[in-house]
C-alpha cells in the first residue's frame, strides 16, 4: 500500500469501508427513490379516483335534487287533485240532494193529481 492512503493498512481498509458504505447508501437511495415514485403514482391514482367520485357525487346530488323537485310537483298535483275531488264530491252531494227534492216534489204533485 502506497503513501496516498496514508501509508497504513488501516487507512486503506477505512477507505474501502467508506466506499462500501457509500455504495450501500447509494443502493438504498435508489430503492427509496423507486419506492417514492411508486407511492407518488399511487397517490396520483387515488387523486384520479377521488376526482371521479366527486363527479359521481355531484351527479348523484343533481339527481336527488331533481327527484326532490319531481316529488314536490307530484305532491302539489296530488293536493290539487284532492281539492278537485272534494269539489266534485260536494257537487255530487248537492245534485243528489236536489234529485231527492225533485223526486219528493214529483211524488207530491202526483199525489195531488191523483186526488184531484
Amino acid at each position: 500500500i502506497n503513501a496516498e492512503y496514508g501509508g497504513t493498512w488501516e487507512c486503506a481498509m477505512d477507505s474501502v469501508k467508506v466506499a462500501g458504505e457509500c455504495a450501500k447508501m447509494q443502493s438504498e437511495l435508489v430503492a427509496l427513490q423507486q419506492r417514492l415514485r411508486a407511492v407518488q403514482q399511487q397517490i396520483g391514482g387515488e387523486q384520479d379516483r377521488k376526482a371521479k367520485l366527486s363527479v359521481q357525487e355531484a351527479e348523484y346530488c343533481g339527481k336527488v335534487s331533481e327527484a326532490e323537485v319531481r316529488s314536490d310537483k307530484a305532491a302539489e298535483m296530488a293536493l290539487d287533485m284532492n281539492q278537485e275531488l272534494d269539489s266534485v264530491m260536494d257537487q255530487k252531494d248537492e245534485l243528489e240532494e236536489k234529485k231527492e227534492q225533485l223526486e219528493q216534489e214529483r211524488d207530491r204533485l202526483m199525489e195531488e193529481a191523483a186526488r184531484g
